[in-house]
């Protein structure tokens, strides 16, 4: 009986021992946080703390993985407990996944953390979001919505060059870059908003700055599984893209490859190349319209090679389709012609003009930026006022206050006039109904439709074969009847 004192005493001290961790690590505390978001205009790298993201991100093995998860799924509080994560660098880590993806749009750079001052690692973190779960669903739906409209510009038969230069050259005809500058031409927050900044203001209405034009071609480069990352300067308040291409990185600059720069317009269809698959070199050799300074790569890595410094599309201000392997845009015989060609470019460099030439006018625009110690600059962008677009299998053509369409015959191709304009094109698109739209010189804000079915009654309302016009004649059988007003209406329909 005298032992039983003992035995109870060492299970007490037993009992404290087994029970002293739930004292000492169960105990927890809050902090807050605020992540430097390039959604949100950041433009520092170093803050920033990209990851140089490449989809797809799913093997949940990671922290990064599981911040993402959680995210997508607009958790309310992230368990990550098991990853023993550092307080000191939960905001790095928290930063990387959002910049790194540029779908989480709706994250908010708030966040409160749980952690564990014994082992100073985060055990839960409690993200802030701008919109709400329904609204959040609804916009992402968007997002993907628009993105997979632009994956449908691309098909297998191209290799990875043609596949940026279509997505490139998809951007810029689709979208303008808005307003965001004072009557002194001072930037102006009261213009601006988020929106402006991420790749959801450009897949939802096509307005975006340079921070939403490079997110959005992150997330359609590495969709494509190109590997895509950012670029940013802070003194020049701008960014870029990184791509590679075979093995090599080269810049991407879809926004001053858009005419529309600063203009708060769209002008479908004229699209620069000035900054397409270019070396550091050539974009810091203060050349062109614009040149590049202080750029700071998210990946460290340098664009050295030259390769595509000197390229058949420096000089190309139409839109490029790539069809069957082929290039297909507008080019002049010289800088000064009046005239430019459609051409066809095979992949060895040959290339054929597909049918005469098209009156176009010469214009200049002036414009200023600022380099790099500050100095104003200027410079002056010419344009020839002839724009391409492609639409049920032909080339449309607007030029000289004309649109013609260009339809493959047999081994050839046969041009077609379609309307007179009142003033001399600036733009040409497609619309959702598959119709043309344009905008003429004068009237850059007003947008103009050429609706395909009141060319279908016009046709069947004339005298019997008198007014052909190849736009309703949507099979390309040489005839308009029935099967075409059915495809037209199809495409109203839906």
């Amino acid at each position: 009986m005298k032992k039983l004192p003992l035995q109870i005493l060492i299970s007490f001290i037993l009992i404290l021992a087994l029970a002293a961790p739930i004292f000492v690590f169960g105990y927890t505390k809050e902090d807050e946080g605020e992540a430097a978001l390039l959604q949100e205009g950041e433009l520092d790298i170093e803050s920033a703390d990209l990851s140089g993201y490449t989809l797809p991100l799913r093997s949940a093995s990671t922290v990064e993985d599981c911040l993402y998860d959680g995210l997508i799924s607009l958790s309310d509080r992230i368990n990550i407990t098991s990853y023993s994560v550092s307080v000191n660098d939960i905001g790095a880590v928290y930063s990387g996944v959002i910049n790194s993806h540029p779908d989480l749009f709706f994250v908010s750079g708030a966040y409160s953390i749980s952690y564990s001052p014994a082992t100073n690692t985060v055990l839960s973190i409690a993200p802030s979001y701008k919109l709400s779960y329904d609204e959040a669903m609804a916009a992402l739906d968007v997002f993907h919505s628009g993105a997979d409209k632009a994956l449908a510009e691309v098909d297998s038969s191209m290799n990875d060059i043609q596949k940026a230069l279509t997505i490139h050259d998809y951007m810029i005809s689709v979208a303008d870059y808005p307003n965001v500058f004072d009557e002194e031409g001072n930037y102006s927050q009261a213009l601006d908003n988020d929106e402006n900044h991420n790749a959801y203001g450009f897949f939802k209405n096509y307005r975006v700055v340079c921070q939403g034009f490079t997110l959005a071609y992150i997330y359609l480069m590495n969709r494509l599984g190109i590997p895509c990352v950012y670029v940013a300067s802070d003194t020049m308040n701008h960014s870029w893209n990184l791509i590679e291409i075979d093995g090599a990185w080269y810049n991407v600059d879809v926004t001053f490859d858009n005419h529309d720069y600063d203009m708060d317009t769209n002008t479908y269809g004229s699209v620069l190349h000035s900054y397409f698959l270019k070396s550091d070199s050539y974009f810091s050799g203060k050349t062109g319209i614009h040149w590049h300074y202080g750029g700071v790569p998210d990946n460290g890595c340098a664009a050295v090679s030259t390769l595509y410094d000197t390229a058949f599309w420096d000089d190309v201000t139409s839109r490029i389709y790539t069809i069957g392997g082929d290039y297909y845009y507008l080019d002049p015989p010289n800088a000064a012609s009046v005239y430019t060609f459609l051409k066809r470019r095979t992949p060895s460099g040959e290339e054929t003009n597909l049918c005469t030439g098209f009156t176009s006018l010469l214009v200049n625009y002036s414009g200023g930026f600022r380099d790099e110690n500050g100095n104003p600059q200027s410079y002056t962008f010419r344009d020839r006022l002839a724009r391409l677009t492609y639409l049920d299998n032909r080339f449309y053509v607007a030029a000289s206050k004309n649109i013609y369409s260009v339809v493959p015959t047999g081994n050839g191709y046969t041009r077609y006039d379609i309307c007179t304009l009142s003033d001399y094109p600036s733009g040409l698109g497609v619309n959702g109904k598959n119709n043309l739209i344009y905008h003429t010189r004068n009237t850059e804000n007003a947008l103009y439709e050429l609706d395909k079915y009141e060319f279908f009654k016009d046709h069947i309302t004339a005298e019997k074969g008198v007014n052909y016009n190849n736009y309703p004649d949507i099979n390309l059988d040489g005839v308009i009847n029935g099967k075409d007003a059915a495809s037209i209406i199809h495409d109203i329909n839906n």
